[in-house]
């Protein structure tokens, strides 16, 4: 019974992550509710069926992907992040360069 309530769990994080990837205006908010919602949502959804499976090797498994999925998000999301936040700079410099040569 908990391990369905934590799966639910996972998978509202989820669906709520994904309304707001739609929702949102620009891309940081966007990044921001795809990456704490997805990995709130993947780890109860994990967590879910590790109680589920109880102490086996599949749990073993799973608790490996889980260590992975948190290590590994923050570091998509900062260099996503950063990538944006370059390609926003570059756009500003092009625009005040295309501004300058227009007058």
């Amino acid at each position: 019974m908990i391990a369905y309530l934590f799966i639910i769990l996972g998978l509202v994080f989820i669906f709520f992550g994904t309304l707001g990837i739609i929702r949102f205006p620009d891309i940081y908010t966007r990044l921001q509710t795809s990456s704490k919602c997805d990995a709130a949502g993947a780890v109860a959804l994990l967590v879910g069926l590790m109680v589920r499976e109880g102490l086996d090797s599949l749990s073993l498994r799973i608790l490996l992907i889980l260590v992975f999925l948190l290590l590994t998000n923050p570091v998509a999301t900062c260099n996503s992040t950063l990538c944006c936040h370059q390609r926003d700079k570059a756009m500003a410099e092009e625009k005040e360069m295309l501004k300058g040569v227009a007058d």
